[in-house]
């Protein structure tokens, strides 16, 4: 290993001017030769946190630490960050064998009979000439995170409904390590690989095409939210479908990979989830943290309720 880049540090000879904090050293209630100035009120035994004749700055000196532990024998599960809370979910989902389930796997896509390259290329070809103008702005929000059209949709963020925003993450989480696993076993070439002119909107992921990891990661937002909020099923699929759909017209896809990505999720993953809820474990308890939020949440009428939105979904699905 060459260590000649190593001769940088020579620069660290200036740190030889920190000798002068020495000076920071302060009277009163300052601590040691640095010093922090600290409140009158915490230099006294208020509480009975310190003894008669050491330093309240001598920590172990300190009086009532053994109630102040029990006080935090467990970290609630209120406090953790939506997206670490979605690591522990994602940790508890890798243990299950989704590896080898066939409703998962999504098979060899050079054995599907349903598959046929050219025409797929030739439908690429041509809903980017109709779809591309009118889509881009969303095509290149949604390219590296597309949570923000679930946000929208329920209207939620992390800090109104934090449980609720964990099941978001969680679903991406889950979504890109299943898609990623079984995209090197199949290892499809990108729509641009095979026809070059078809010019994708964006630079393509430096990844194989086979399933689409963007329509995996929605179908699953989409799904673990329908557990929460049921009536919303039909708006979430057709978000689902559409930014699955966004990455056809972009020219990174074929048709074939969002439909295997919504297979394995229906039809795979989901079930997965639901038998992860019945165990005691962090899905279990954020699935119902997320419930007892919107139990208390006033919600307006379900969109299908309210207006006939879904002919104009399905006409603007198959533009």
């Amino acid at each position: 290993m060459a260590m000649g880049g190593m001769g940088g540090m020579g620069g660290m000879g200036g740190m030889g001017g920190m000798g002068g904090m020495g000076g920071m050293g302060l009277t009163g209630a300052s601590i040691g030769p640095v010093g922090f100035d600290l409140p009158d009120t915490l230099c006294t035994k208020a509480a009975g946190y310190w003894d008669d004749t050491h330093s309240p700055t001598d920590p172990l000196k300190m009086q009532g630490l053994g109630t102040l532990r029990s006080r935090a024998l467990r970290f609630a599960d209120e406090c953790w960050d939506a997206q670490h809370m979605a690591q522990a979910i994602l940790g508890e989902f890798a243990a299950f064998r989704w590896q080898t389930d066939p409703n998962v796997d999504p098979g060899d896509w050079q054995t599907k009979k349903d598959i046929d390259v050219a025409v797929e290329i030739k439908e690429l070809i041509s809903i980017g000439q109709i779809a591309r103008a009118a889509y881009q702005a969303e095509i290149l929000a949604q390219a590296d995170d597309a949570t923000n059209y679930w946000a929208n949709l329920l209207m939620i963020n992390p800090v109104a409904c934090p449980a609720t925003w964990t099941l978001v993450l969680a679903g991406e989480a889950v979504g890109l390590m299943v898609a990623m696993y079984f995209k090197r076993i199949y290892q499809r070439p990108r729509p641009v690989q095979v026809y070059p002119p078809i010019m994708p909107m964006l630079l393509t992921p430096g990844h194989a095409s086979y399933p689409n990891a963007h329509a995996l990661q929605s179908y699953l937002m989409s799904g673990l939210l329908t557990m929460v909020r049921p009536e919303l099923a039909k708006p979430l699929d057709a978000l689902a479908l559409r930014v699955g759909q966004n990455r056809e017209i972009a020219g990174l896809h074929y048709p074939s990979d969002r439909l295997a990505s919504e297979r394995m999720a229906k039809n795979g993953l989901l079930p997965l989830f639901r038998n992860l809820a019945a165990l005691n474990g962090a899905f279990c308890d954020v699935l119902n943290r997320a419930k007892g939020e919107w139990s208390k949440i006033q919600t307006a009428p379900s969109p299908q309720q309210s207006y006939p939105w879904q002919p104009a979904a399905r006409a603007v699905a198959s533009s």
